[in-house]
Order: C-alpha cells, then sequence, then structure tokens
C-alpha cells in the first residue's frame, strides 16, 4: 500500500509518521533498499484508511464544523487536496494554517510536522492528509487566567515558571503526549504561571535554541517532539498570513510540553553531566546511522538536526542527534 492509503493514527491513536520518515529518509539519501526496509516494518502496525463516512466536506466552512471532532479524515482530505489541485501556492496554504495556527500542538504536533515534510517535499496529498489530520484532532491549550505576560526568552521563561510554585514531578498523563499536554491547565497553579509571551520575545531562532537546549538537558520524548515542530513552523511560516500567531502558538505548546514533564534541577543536572562522555558524530555517520534506522523518531530528529545545524552552526544539534542514535538499538552498524 501507499502511504496514502494508511490511516493518520495506529488503532492506539498515536499518530502515524510512515510519510514524515520517508521524506526524511529520502532526504538523508538513503537507498531504496533502506527506505523499503523502514517502510515494511512499520507498515505492520498501521490500519488503511476507512472510506466510509456520511459526511460531506465541499467547503471551508464544512471542515471548520469539523474541527476536533476525530471524523471524516477521508472527505477533509478530499476536500483540501481538491483545494490544492486548484492552487499548491501560497494563496490557499494561507487561508487554512492561519485558522489551523492556535491548534497548532493537537496530537503531540504531529500533524503541523506531517505538514511541514509535505511542504518540503512538494507533496500536494500530504499536505491534504496533514491538513485533515490537523482539522479532526484540533485542540487548543490554554494560557494561565491573569493579566500578566513574560518579557523573558523562551529559555527563560521555562527556567522561571515554576519558581514561585509548586508543582507535580514527572508526566502528569498517562495515555500520550498529548493528553499529558491537556493535563496542564487543569493543575492547581496553573491559573497563577506566567508564560505568554510579549510580542518582543517571540524570536524563532532564539526559541530554537531554547528547545534544542532544553532537549540535550533533558533527554526527553516530549521534548524531542518540540524540536521537530520547531523546525516543523521554520517551513511553515512562509505559508501563514500571521506568521507572529504561529510563533505564539509554538511558544504556548513548548512550555505547556514543558510542564507537562517537568524535572527536578537535580534531574537535569545528571543529564547535562552525561552529555559530557557523549561522541558526537560527523555529519556523514549520522545520516548513515540515521539511514539505517528503524526507529522513525530517530530518523525524523536526525534530519532536522542536519538541517539546523546547516543552517546554525549549532553543534548542540549533532550533540542531540548523536545521543538519541547511541540509545537506538535499532540504528547500530
Amino acid at each position: 500500500m501507499q502511504p496514502s492509503e494508511w490511516a493518520p493514527e495506529f488503532a492506539n491513536g498515536m499518530s502515524n509518521h510512515l510519510p514524515m520518515a520517508l521524506h526524511a529518509l529520502a532526504q538523508m539519501q538513503a537507498s531504496e533498499q533502506q527506505i523499503s526496509k523502514f517502510s515494511r516494518h512499520y507498515s505492520r502496525r498501521l490500519l488503511a484508511v476507512s472510506v466510509q463516512s456520511a459526511v460531506e466536506v465541499k467547503s471551508w466552512n464544512d471542515a471548520q464544523q469539523l474541527k476536533g471532532k476525530g471524523t471524516a479524515y477521508l472527505p477533509l482530505r478530499d476536500f483540501f487536496l481538491t483545494q490544492l489541485q486548484f492552487s499548491i501556492g501560497k494563496q490557499n496554504l494561507l487561508q487554512f494554517i492561519n485558522q489551523l495556527a492556535p491548534g497548532l500542538s493537537c496530537s503531540a504536533f504531529h500533524p503541523l510536522i506531517q505538514l511541514a515534510h509535505a511542504i518540503e517535499n512538494q507533496d500536494s496529498l500530504q499536505m491534504a492528509n496533514a491538513l485533515a489530520y490537523w482539522v479532526m484532532r484540533y485542540q487548543e491549550l490554554s494560557w494561565p487566567k491573569n493579566q500578566h505576560t513574560s518579557s523573558d526568552s523562551l529559555s527563560a521563561t521555562i527556567e522561571n515558571v515554576l519558581l514561585a510554585h509548586s508543582w507535580p514531578q514527572g508526566r502528569l498523563g498517562k495515555a500520550s503526549v498529548a493528553d499529558d499536554m491537556l493535563q496542564v491547565s487543569l493543575q492547581n497553579n496553573f491559573s497563577q504561571l506566567v508564560f505568554k509571551p510579549q510580542a518582543a520575545a517571540l524570536d524563532l531562532a532564539a526559541m530554537e535554541q531554547a528547545i534544542i537546549g532544553l532537549y540535550l538537558a533533558t533527554d526527553d520524548f516530549t521534548i524531542l517532539h518540540g524540536v521537530t515542530a520547531t523546525y516543523a513552523v521554520r517551513v511553515i511560516a512562509d505559508f501563514a498570513a500571521k506568521p507572529t500567531l504561529l510563533l505564539e502558538s509554538l511558544w504556548q505548546g513548548l512550555v505547556t510540553a514543558y510542564l507537562s514533564k517537568t524535572f527536578s534541577v537535580e534531574q537535569l543536572a545528571e543529564t547535562r553531566s552525561k552529555l559530557q562522555d557523549t561522541p558526537v558524530y560527523s555529519v556523514d555517520e549520522l545520516r548513515q546511522r540515521a539511514c539505517n534506522s528503524l526507529d522513525d523518531h530517530s530518523i525524523k530528529l536526525v534530519a532536522v538536526c542536519l538541517k539546523m545545524y546547516q543552517i546554525s552552526a549549532n553543534k548542540d544539534y549533532l550533540l542531540a542527534a548523536s545521543r538519541k542514535l547511541q540509545n537506538d538499538k535499532s540504528a547500530i552498524q
């Protein structure tokens, strides 16, 4: 089966990463054999997309009525595909991304990330898949109900947000990254927190530096999604009518991701201390090992880290990718 014939989620509700991972492998110049091997391995767990739906989606207004309802994936996909076939350029994507931006972090950022892969690959069908999934799982996060804003950078905001407040340690939910994040606003002290940014703080480069630093300090699965999501916003920002809205929603998602898996000072110090013993692979070795991996998260993270290293020359990306692959048993040569 082709990637477009699989449902956007597994039976347990987790997101299907196949099209994203295949694109990442192609970007890293994986061989046909490596791509085929990964595809066969990953596809065993997927479900065929359901073609049964009584819902019709003929307009953007119809699509908006389905936001967050978890249904009508195929009619939504067909609608978006029709729209994108008229024009794959900015104008149609502008309309959709602007409307969906406040729900950017839904399903652990996966619709956002999938759309970025599709844009890079200039694949209108995968764009339609991603937009349909985004509508299906649309969910806005909450801001604390106070009038305060943070003038700090994202890094300083994350560092300081809990200084005066007690907060549970460890993950807040039980089922998934998305569930963990939705539990944040239900905590007793949430309304007292201050993390809504002032416009001047919404600098993408600074946010990228903050999230890769946080990932290195935590080695956490949830924060990993923040790294790939932040790169996705870099790709999508050119197609957003209001890039500031994207950045603000990304900021909200990243802080919420941190609050959903908070860490003690001792945990952060211990994780950082281990970094000095982490060998850093060369770009070529990272690419080679990632292309031999059967772990979709390793593949996607390494692809992003290689692109961000090329853009920023920040060696933290090489360190993060190296640590991920050293912990990935499927990537051992």
